[in-house]
């Protein structure tokens, strides 16, 4: 409710993807990256968990152009990569990617920024990131 008020605007913007991994990002102040331990966008009355599951929920909900409200699943890397990007304003791309690469102990860090030029390519696509 509250994204769908908020006074913030955006316009569209198509993203340019040349060198991405040396560009810095911004999330869109009209997307939300939330943790949950419930897996909430499936609650419904056929569907009231009683446990929480082993695994967390992880979501952006963001509010795009047309001012639609919607949400995406994500993964908590993509989760995580949200995190630092909003932490480190001025780190690029592949600064941040690397950082979760670390984090994750990851055998084959070129996977894991491979992945998350995917994943920011669809967000950037979505307007929830922005490029800088």
């Amino acid at each position: 409710m509250a994204l769908s008020i908020s006074r913030d605007q955006i316009s569209p913007v198509t993203p340019k993807l040349d060198n991405l991994l040396k560009q810095t990002l911004s999330i869109s102040p009209l997307a939300w990256p939330l943790a949950y331990q419930y897996p909430v966008h499936k609650i419904a009355p056929e569907f009231l968990p009683t446990k929480a599951p082993t695994q967390a929920t992880f979501l952006i909900v963001y509010r795009n152009t047309e001012d639609d409200v919607n949400f995406i699943e994500i993964t908590a890397m993509t989760y995580r990569l949200l995190e630092i990007i909003q932490e480190q304003e001025h780190a690029d791309l592949e600064t941040c990617l690397k950082q979760v690469a670390k984090e994750m102990n990851h055998p084959k860090p070129d996977t894991v920024i491979a992945g998350g030029l995917q994943i920011i390519t669809d967000l950037a696509e979505k307007n929830i990131v922005y490029l800088r």
